[in-house]
């Protein structure tokens, strides 16, 4: 039977790096607006409790901002697919509109 060793501490950004789940963070255009048009995708990534193992990329979260509506309004476009041990899909797509608010 193989070692499996119990990561035993939080997924801080230094154990993600150890475990292989991160790299390099990619960096910011000095263009970048948060007001404005743009895409930003993330990895879904698990671990499940041992170093060696059962860490894996199940999916990915996509948010589109499309900026221009009136006072501020945008538009985020959001979807989410994660793929399951059986080779499932869970696909999640939301279209949501945005006041011009801090919040947005």
């Amino acid at each position: 039977m193989a070692k499996r060793t119990i990561v035993g501490s939080p997924l801080a950004p230094a154990m993600l790096e150890r475990l292989g789940a991160i790299g390099e963070f990619p960096t910011t255009g000095a263009d970048f607006s948060p007001d404005g048009s743009w895409t930003n995708t993330y990895r879904i990534w698990t671990c499940h409790g041992y170093r060696e193992e059962g860490n894996e990329e199940e999916g990915h979260l996509r948010i589109k901002r499309a900026a221009g509506g009136s006072r501020g309004a945008a538009m985020l476009v959001v979807d989410q697919h994660i793929v399951n041990e059986e080779a499932v899909s869970n696909i999640i797509h939301a279209e949501i509109r945005c006041n011009g608010d801090e919040i947005a």
